[in-house]
């Protein structure tokens, strides 16, 4: 081939656009006053992303790919705990919040 002529490839990408389900937010607190968050949810086509918050949705932790969370000595208190999951297409389902409370 001469000249700057090239040949075209293309690609079909599927993103995975279905919310994840059975979203589980299982709070621990150890006697160091250290919450210890489990997150699970099911999505059977795209890896999912983490979020935590403490306060009840005014802050979230930025999404990560593990599921586990420590909010390390906390204050004596009540903490409402909620997760968001993220699907490979960006999207979150929020669960439903938990509160715990730190002695």
């Amino acid at each position: 081939i001469y000249g700057n002529e090239g040949k075209y490839l293309t690609f079909n990408v599927n993103i995975d656009k279905s919310l994840p389900s059975n979203i589980n937010i299982l709070p621990t607190v150890k006697v160091t006053r250290d919450i210890v968050v489990e997150v699970s949810a099911i999505n059977n086509d795209s890896p999912m992303r983490y979020s935590i918050t403490y306060d009840n949705g005014q802050t979230w932790s930025p999404p990560q790919i593990g599921r586990f969370f420590a909010y390390g000595s906390a204050d004596v208190g009540t903490y409402t705990i909620n997760a968001r999951v993220y699907n490979g297409a960006g999207n979150y389902k929020e669960g439903v919040p938990v509160e715990v409370k730190v002695n």
